[in-house]
């Protein structure tokens, strides 16, 4: 199983760098590929029949595995061997109009609602005076800068990828919606680091970021403008999973009593955004590399969300101490806070507490009288009012380098 993983993930991460001119790009796509066949391993290696899994491991898995590296192999030799930007090492300047007219599924169209939210259309006149240039500039030239393909993809995928789990969690099962809104919080965590943590660092790799620092803006003006546009970016896209969740609140009739709880899986949700961006661009300000500020953000995120579950759950099977106060632990994990979010349906709670006892509801912290998800809403803003502030020193640092060289 495990070579069978390894093979087929790494070749298809091979095949979508050969598709994408940014490493950034073919990173997420192959992330959001991987993604439901990873979740397929881990269900057939979790299912009690140990005769369907024994089966299923030694019989069909390696052919169609077998299969997927033949085709894959094929389709990267042929992009390879007749590659679309010979000649231009690969920096041609990509027609939108062009790509529109040949592009299959979704397309963007950056007069249209919602595509004008993260991507508006480019500035036919000249800027007002006071706004911000960098925020001007990333908005409506950087993400299109090499086309609309990893954009659509990503969009294609995750709402192909909501299509079942929206049927499943949210209408079959309503009581499971906590799940549903965990699955929107691992596409943001997989498609938010992408547009934070190469924002500085591309300008170093581009050997701008001299000439950036030089301009009459402060590093604080350039910092915040880099934030907001990866911020808006990665939220608009991550709240387009969200329409199925208010469209299950909307018809679901046990979902529709209980309004009150949309508004707290939107505020994790929300949450959850400025976190993976604000991390995001503290590490684009620290390495010096994008493919080294990815891996570092996606270590921290994992290290933040994954990590006080894990450990959570190791402590219990090892030591005397209380589930109550191992739930301590979960506040900083979004997804235990999606799942603590009480949700009574047919008699039952829908949410899956950190440990906690249920009280009313409610998963009490002990020593702090609030449920996992309330203390998660209050701790993380000044968690990310105190990364962007290191941001900003890492930047002006940055900044104070390039004064004393000139």
């Amino acid at each position: 199983m495990l070579v069978l993983a390894a093979g087929t993930f790494g070749l298809l991460s091979v095949m979508c760098s050969s598709f994408f001119r940014r490493t950034s790009s073919s990173l997420v796509v192959s992330y959001l590929v991987i993604f439901p066949l990873a979740l397929l391993f881990v269900a057939l290696t979790r299912t009690d029949d140990l005769i369907a899994r024994d089966f299923v491991s030694i019989a069909v898995l390696p052919p169609w595995c077998a299969a997927i590296w033949t085709v894959v192999a094929i389709v990267v030799i042929r992009r390879l061997l007749h590659p679309p930007d010979l000649g231009s090492e690969g920096k041609e300047v990509v027609d939108e109009q062009e790509e529109q007219r040949f592009a299959i599924g979704v397309v963007i169209d950056r007069n249209q609602f919602p595509d004008k939210l993260f991507a508006p259309a480019k500035r036919p006149d000249l800027m007002p005076d006071g706004t911000n240039p960098v925020l001007d500039k990333e908005l409506r030239s950087e993400i299109f800068s090499q086309g609309t393909l990893m954009l659509r993809v990503v969009i294609q995928v995750s709402m192909l990828l909501s299509i079942p789990l929206m049927a499943w969690l949210l209408f079959y099962q309503p009581r499971l919606t906590g799940y549903y809104v965990g699955y929107v919080l691992t596409f943001n965590l997989l498609v938010g680091p992408v547009f934070a943590a190469g924002s500085i660092t591309q300008e170093r790799e581009r050997k701008t970021i001299n000439l950036l620092l030089t301009t009459l803006l402060q590093p604080a003006e350039i910092v915040l403008a880099k934030l907001l546009a990866s911020l808006r970016v990665s939220t608009v896209l991550t709240l387009l999973l969200t329409e199925q969740l208010i469209l299950a609140y909307l018809l679901v009739d046990v979902l529709r009593d209980r309004a009150w709880s949309f508004f707290i899986y939107m505020a994790i949700i929300l949450v959850t955004c400025l976190v993976t961006s604000t991390v995001g661009m503290l590490c684009s300000a620290l390495a010096r590399r994008t493919s080294v500020a990815m891996v570092l953000n996606y270590f921290v995120l994992l290290v933040l969300f994954a990590g006080p579950v894990a450990l959570a759950r190791f402590l219990a099977g090892f030591t005397a101490i209380s589930e109550r106060k191992l739930a301590l632990l979960s506040v900083l994990s979004p997804y235990s806070a999606t799942l603590s979010v009480p949700l009574r349906i047919r008699g039952t709670f829908s949410s899956l507490d950190a440990g906690g006892d249920l009280v009313e509801g409610f998963a009490l912290l002990p020593g702090v009288g609030l449920p996992v998800w309330a203390a998660f809403l209050i701790l993380y803003p000044p968690i990310c009012a105190t990364l962007y502030g290191l941001t900003n020193l890492a930047f002006r640092y940055r900044w104070w380098k390039a004064g004393s060289v000139e």
